[in-house]
């Protein structure tokens, strides 16, 4: 059980380095081996040592890096110059991005009130916190995490009181607890 909390980081050579972490295209939190090369991602592979996936990976993933080194992956903020769906964009800097959404936000909340605001993302995974936060600093009341309170936030919180961060304890016939408490 130690080798979950201490893991040898890396494991190879100066050139070709696996170091292991966790996939984060869904909030199962499997372990992987990424191999990079000169900095680059060459491989990502599930890694057999990890108690939860047990070296195997799901579709998703396997095509991680797909995603990683996709050219139509957004690097940076895109502003829209022609009508919505023709599809003509400009690169905007960070700077004017957040101003531009501050503006938004401003005008909005003068208009409307801030509950005129809602803020959410896609499937729950880790931006919890961030979602509740940011929704709490422009004062809206109206935000949501989708199946936080039944499957996802429970496993974040023990994962978190437990062994710190992240992955999820999702584990499979090897390591039970002794006891689930959900209240509410």
């Amino acid at each position: 059980m130690d080798e979950l909390f201490n893991p040898d980081a890396t494991i190879g050579s100066q050139s070709l380095n696996t170091y292991k972490s966790a996939c984060r295209m869904c909030h199962g939190g499997c372990g992987v081996l990424v191999h990079v090369e000169n900095g680059d991602i060459r491989e990502i592979e599930g890694d057999p040592d990890n108690p939860m996936n047990k070296g195997k990976l799901c579709p998703l993933g396997a095509a991680s890096l797909q995603q990683i080194y996709n050219p139509k992956r957004l690097k940076y903020p895109m502003r829209r110059v022609g009508k919505r769906g023709e599809g003509i964009w400009e690169r905007i800097s960070w700077d004017e991005a957040y101003e531009e959404m501050a503006a938004k936000i401003r005008e909005a909340t003068d208009k409307d009130g801030a509950e005129s605001i809602w803020v959410g993302t896609g499937t729950g995974r880790h931006h919890f916190p961030y979602v509740s936060r940011f929704a709490n600093a422009i004062g809206t009341p109206n935000w949501c995490e989708p199946g936080t309170a039944q499957c996802f936030r429970p496993r974040v919180h023990g994962s978190v009181l437990t062994m710190g961060q992240l992955p999820i304890c999702s584990y499979t016939n090897d390591i039970y607890p002794e006891l689930l408490l959900f209240w509410g």
